[in-house]
C-alpha cells in the first residue's frame, strides 16, 4: 500500500463530494478565503451544475478566494490544481515542480501535469518527449491511474501526424504500449486505434490490429479474474459528469471495486468494436 493511500483517500473523498445546488449557489455569493481543497470542490460542482458553459467561467470566480500562504503537503499541490484549470500555467507549473522528486501518487500526477504544461502553455515538444522516457522509468503503471501519460503521448502523435511523420507516430504508440501491462483499464490501449491511419500510411494495419487484440484478450483475463472476486460492501463514489471527470488526477479520481469493473467492461467494449 503507497504511503499517500490516507491522504489521496481524504482528497480523493473530499473532491468527489457533491454539494446541493442551494449551497453551491450560497458559496458563490460567499466571499470567504478558502482553501485549495475547498476551492477545487466547489469548482468541481460548478462545472457539474453548469456542463453549457465554458470550464473557465465556472472555476474563475473562485480563484481569487483560494488562500496561496502558509500551505503544506496536499493542499500545496492542490493549489497547482486550482493555477491549472485557471490557466495559468507558470503559477501551476511552479507548484508542480516541487513535487517532481516524489516517488508518490503525488509526485506522479505533478509529472503528468508539468508535461502537460510544458507541451500545451511552452511548446517544449521535444522535452517532454524526452522525459516521458525519464516518467516511464521513475513510475510504472497502477490500476488507479487508469489515464496516465495517455494525453502527453496523444499530444505528441497528434503533432507528429500532422506533420506527416508517421513512423514517429507509431514508435511513440509502440513505446507507450510496450509500457503498459494488463492489469488496469488504462485508456493508452485506445491509441493504436485512434491513430490507425498512421500505420496505414506505413502498411503496419496489422500491427495496430495485433495491439489491439492483445489488449482485449489481456484486459478480458483481468476482467474475468476481478469478477471472480467482487467484493461485499462495496462502495460507490459519486458519478461526475464527464467535464469534471477530465479535471480528474490519479490522487482524485476515486472509483469503487464495482466501479473499476466497469471501467474495464467499457474498455473492452470500445477496442472491440475497434479491432
Amino acid at each position: 500500500m503507497r504511503k499517500t493511500i490516507l491522504k489521496t483517500q481524504f482528497i480523493g473523498s473530499l473532491l468527489m463530494t457533491m454539494a446541493v445546488l442551494s449551497d453551491s449557489l450560497q458559496a458563490q455569493t460567499n466571499q470567504s478565503k478558502l482553501l485549495p481543497s475547498e476551492a477545487l470542490v466547489l469548482m468541481y460542482n460548478a462545472v457539474d451544475l453548469n456542463p453549457g458553459k465554458e470550464r473557465i467561467k465556472n472555476t474563475k470566480p473562485f480563484q481569487a478566494r483560494v488562500i496561496t500562504e502558509g500551505l503544506e503537503g496536499d493542499e500545496i499541490f492542490l493549489l497547482g490544481e486550482t493555477y491549472f484549470w485557471n490557466y495559468m500555467p507558470k503559477e501551476a507549473d511552479e507548484i508542480y515542480t516541487k513535487f517532481l522528486d516524489e516517488d508518490t501518487d503525488r509526485g506522479r500526477a505533478a509529472w503528468q501535469r508539468h508535461l502537460q504544461v510544458q507541451f500545451r502553455a511552452f511548446d517544449k515538444h521535444d522535452f517532454v518527449e524526452e522525459q516521458i522516457k525519464v516518467y516511464r522509468k521513475k513510475f510504472k503503471p497502477i490500476p488507479e491511474d487508469r489515464s496516465g501519460i495517455f494525453g502527453q503521448v496523444y499530444n505528441l502523435a497528434n503533432k507528429y501526424k500532422q506533420a506527416g511523420e508517421h513512423e514517429k507516430v507509431v514508435q511513440l504508440i509502440k513505446d507507450e504500449i510496450d509500457y503498459l501491462n494488463y492489469d488496469g483499464a488504462y485508456s493508452s490501449f485506445q491509441l493504436p486505434g485512434i491513430f490507425f491511419e498512421s500505420f496505414i500510411k506505413l502498411g503496419k494495419a496489422n500491427e495496430a490490429g495485433q495491439m489491439i487484440k492483445n489488449a482485449v484478450q489481456g484486459l478480458q483475463k483481468t476482467l474475468d479474474a476481478r469478477k471472480g472476486k467482487a467484493l461485499e460492501n462495496d462502495f460507490a463514489y459519486v458519478v461526475h459528469s464527464r467535464p469534471v471527470r477530465i479535471m480528474d488526477n490519479v490522487m482524485t479520481e476515486k472509483l469503487s471495486y464495482q466501479q473499476m469493473t466497469e471501467k474495464f467492461e467499457g474498455l473492452i467494449k470500445s477496442l472491440s468494436r475497434t479491432k
